[in-house]
């Protein structure tokens, strides 16, 4: 095989999977902003339950009503940090999750962490939350606020991408040149 041959081998085989990669990132971010910025109407919901999805996370689900129809949303943050403190003496943590202005839940944990009393703490049964949706379509919804950060999936898909592409396409100059 010539270099020739083997630079355009390279951009078939890494160069277009880091393409692909960079328009999904693209593609995702360009979706999610423009859910985003369709949640126009906002209205009243409640809390109607939780959900644990495991690790060291936690949300409210949040119910409301649009036009006669009921809808639920599942209350989002832009990140979660956990502090663990473990010590004998007080193994047990059912208190002092909070979310920061800058959206990100923090939650405390140690040896036994019981999340349901954190939740249930933080957004009691019942209380109530604005929700962010879109009037053509009311079950794409916000609960809070309407994000305006830059989807993390998006970001790694791009930035590996790019980082792909880049690297596929100096391997072929070194190959060419």
């Amino acid at each position: 095989m010539t270099h020739t041959q083997i630079a355009i081998l390279m951009l078939a085989t890494l160069g277009l999977p880091g393409l692909a990669l960079l328009i999904a990132g693209i593609a995702v971010i360009a979706v999610r902003r423009g859910r985003a910025r369709r949640c126009t109407a906002v209205t009243t919901g409640w809390v109607v339950g939780y959900h644990f999805p495991g690790g060291d996370q936690f949300y409210p689900v949040i119910g409301y009503q649009v036009d006669g129809r009921d809808y639920k949303v599942n209350r989002r943050f832009r990140g979660y940090v956990t502090t663990s403190k473990i010590t004998p003496l007080n193994p047990y943590v059912d208190s002092g999750a909070y979310v920061s202005d800058r959206d990100v839940l923090h939650i405390r944990s140690g040896m036994v962490t019981n999340y349901r009393t954190m939740a249930q703490q933080l957004w009691p049964q019942g209380s109530t939350m604005p929700v962010y949706y879109d009037p053509v379509n009311p079950s794409h919804a916000f609960a809070q606020r309407v994000p305006n950060y830059t989807s993390a999936v998006g970001i790694i898909f791009s930035a590996f991408g790019v980082t792909t592409l880049l690297a596929t396409i100096a391997m072929a100059f070194v190959l060419l040149g």
